[in-house]
């Protein structure tokens, strides 16, 4: 997986051709689900995985991990999306994004010392036995 700023991508797909893309060598994928963190225990049974794809269609879509509040121009992760995560060597991983902001402290979200996507802030589980889709 790549962060720049709002956008996340992964090893795994097309180029995107966005600005400063890494070159893709995988075949990772994702998928988002719903949930908390500790409910999200295995892979659900009919999981569709996916990849990153041309002309900046993403597998993990902007409105899909945040929000954008106007009044004080922070980025909010959306509580209860959990990013399931399928390694290029067949390994899984849940993460739950907590916060875009240094010391996870959005109340100066305008301050490009505090954001640009620099901080995130998430739990993760990382399963290093391949195929096994347990995620506890």
């Amino acid at each position: 997986m790549a962060f720049r700023a709002t956008t996340i991508i992964v090893n795994g797909g097309e180029s995107t051709g966005i600005k400063e893309e890494p070159n893709k060598t995988g075949n990772a994928s994702l998928l988002l689900v719903d949930g908390t963190f500790s409910s999200v225990k295995t892979i659900p049974d009919n999981a569709i995985f996916k990849q990153d794809a041309k002309e900046g269609v993403l597998a993990l879509p902007k409105s899909t991990w945040y929000t954008y509040n106007m009044a004080d121009h922070s980025i909010n992760p959306v509580a209860g999306k959990i990013i399931i995560v399928r390694t290029i060597d067949g390994n899984y991983a849940k993460m739950e994004i907590l916060s875009y902001y240094k010391d996870m402290d959005s109340s100066n979200s305008a301050d490009p010392q505090n954001s640009g996507g620099q901080y995130y802030t998430f739990n993760y589980v990382y399963n290093p036995n391949t195929g096994d889709k347990n995620l506890q």
